[in-house]
């Protein structure tokens, strides 16, 4: 029977860089990279980005290369003259002012592109959550297989015990027979815990697109002392989810001072430079301009603009508000979680220790002839199940101390590193 597990420090940093056994964080990285969720938050920030450099863009001067040709005809002294114009021209325009509502569309953007890479961020947590479940189902799987086939060897063992004392006279046949039962009550539990194996090993295959066989490391650990809920709430501001509604709300109040920059006047440089102007009666090769323009009014347009901008922050503080709220609460049922965990994990390594010493005691009444055959069945079935009960507790404990740990905002360094890695090959829909 395992000793206890060791968490994070040997799951997401393995030393065992010559086995060939895949980790967790290993699991989840490959994971990461076919995940078509994580792409499309990929492709989410490459369009934010582009946005932010359409923003920047509106502030530069904007240079254009025009040409023109007409012909027109008029009367003059009773005749019919035609008259052409043609001209080449390169006009250059760069905005001086626009109400400060150019800044604060790049102010908003780099707010945008912020809250898109955060969003990566928090679905690349999304997908851990996933993984870390699909890959603990395997191994508590395996764990339990080996838990029941030992209870098999361990009961093929008193069958043979109790064969030779049939043969002999000192036991009955149906003592036999009860033992035979339950060889073959075990050998189906085992057939329906590779059937579970064999579903739990297709979720890895469809996450990672590794060979259902994959080996996947299993980890002998020690408890990990838990920490006071504070210390984990103290990194909950840094989880992407609350960053990314966080530089959402940036993002919305500039979208105010966009609204208002309507209000005020805009001022332009404009010039031309004449490559060519043939036509005209003088022939200028150069002009230029101060363009400056006053709103005065727009149907009440801006000001229904600037209030639905308003709305717009005071949206984005509510659903930042309710982000705050979900991922306290979260963390809050992960913390009871663990500590539930150690509670039941306390108790049953207490259970443990008491069957098998209550089989052993019970095995050796028996061979004296103080009990009988079915109390010693009834042992050693305690004795076992409480084993696998105990194993399987472990790797519960174990997985909740990840998702603790991933709701509690430490673990982002790990996402940021799924959201950046490039997504090539098939792609799952996760």
């Amino acid at each position: 029977m395992r000793q206890a597990l060791l968490l994070l420090s040997i799951i997401l940093f393995p030393t065992l860089a010559q086995s060939k056994e895949r980790t967790l964080e290993e699991t989840f990285l490959t994971a990461a990279q076919r995940s078509e969720a994580v792409a499309s938050q990929l492709e989410v920030i490459l369009q934010a980005k582009e946005d932010l450099s359409q923003a920047r863009g509106a502030i530069l001067p904007n240079i254009s290369l025009d040409a023109s040709y007409s012909k027109e005809k008029y009367i003059h002294e009773s005749q019919i003259l035609p008259t052409f114009h043609r001209s080449v021209r390169l006009t250059l325009q760069q905005p001086l002012f626009r109400g400060l509502a150019e800044y604060a569309a790049i102010r908003q953007q780099s707010n945008v592109v912020a809250a898109k890479s955060f969003a990566a961020q928090n679905a690349a947590r999304r997908l851990y959550s996933d993984t870390a479940t699909a890959f603990f189902t395997v191994i508590s799987l395996e764990q339990a297989k080996k838990d029941l086939q030992q209870e098999h060897h361990l009961t093929k063992e008193r069958l043979n015990e109790l064969n030779r004392f049939y043969k002999i006279g000192r036991r009955q046949l149906t003592d036999v027979l009860s033992v035979e039962a339950n060889i073959a009550s075990l050998e189906a539990q085992i057939e329906g815990i590779e059937g579970n194996l064999a579903n739990a090993r297709v979720t890895i295959h469809f996450l990672t697109d590794w060979p259902k066989n994959v080996a996947l490391q299993d980890i002998n650990f020690q408890p990990l002392a838990l920490e006071p809920l504070t210390t984990y709430q103290a990194s909950l501001e840094s989880r992407a989810d609350i960053t990314s509604a966080r530089s959402e709300n940036e993002a919305s109040a500039e979208s105010i001072a966009i609204a208002r920059g309507s209000h005020l006047p805009s001022l332009d440089v404009v010039s031309n430079y004449y490559v060519t102007d043939q036509g005209q009666a003088t022939d200028p090769r150069w002009d230029v301009a101060l363009v400056a323009s006053l709103p005065i009014y727009s149907g009440g347009i801006t000001s229904s603009r600037v209030r639905s901008a308003q709305s717009s922050l005071a949206q984005a503080e509510l659903n930042l508000a309710a982000t705050r709220r979900a991922a306290q609460a979260e963390l809050q049922s992960a913390y009871e979680a663990v500590v539930a965990d150690q509670k039941q994990v306390a108790r049953l390594t207490q259970l443990v220790a008491v069957t098998k010493k209550n089989w052993k005691t019970t095995k050796q009444y028996f061979q004296n002839g103080l009990v009988t055959n079915l109390e010693v069945n009834a042992a050693l079935t305690s004795y076992q199940e409480a084993e696998r009960q105990l194993d399987q507790q472990y790797y519960i404990w174990n997985l909740d101390l990840i998702k603790l740990q991933a709701a509690s905002g430490s673990m982002e360094n790990l996402f940021a590193k799924a959201a950046r890695v490039p997504s090539t090959g098939k792609r799952n829909t996760l």
